[in-house]
């Protein structure tokens, strides 16, 4: 996980971000996403790799196991990552410019009995 360890070790380095922003800078969600996709619990890949000060310790989906991952080849496409930023600071410059946004709100599927359904607290 080249591109989610080196966002989340960004993330630490800033400090100045207030209330406001800290609503959408989830940083440490690439790497949370890649883990959990990978069948294990993205948060507790987060905690360990940010405890250890090694800059190349990260973690390998494929062998399961916490590495440097430079002599497995597995890299950072730092140019994937400088892109994808730019155009989140893009889309998120559109919305804070606008003076309306449309979206569609999806209908909610009815609960089924014995689970549980979060929703985002718009109260429906």
């Amino acid at each position: 996980m080249g591109g989610g360890c080196t966002l989340l070790r960004l993330a630490s380095k800033v400090d100045a971000i207030n209330d406001a922003e800290k609503v959408g800078a989830d940083k440490g969600y690439p790497l949370k996403l890649i883990a959990t996709n990978a069948g294990v619990i993205g948060s507790v890949v987060s905690k360990r790799v940010l405890a250890n000060d090694n800059p190349k310790f990260r973690y390998n989906v494929a062998t399961d196991k916490y590495e440097d991952l430079m002599p497995t080849e597995i890299i950072d496409p730092t140019k994937v990552v400088r892109c994808c930023l730019e155009h989140a600071s893009s889309v998120a410059k559109t919305f804070l410019m606008s003076t309306c946004v449309v979206v569609e709100i999806k209908e909610l599927e009815p609960a089924v009995a014995g689970s549980h359904s979060f929703t985002s607290g718009y109260g429906y």
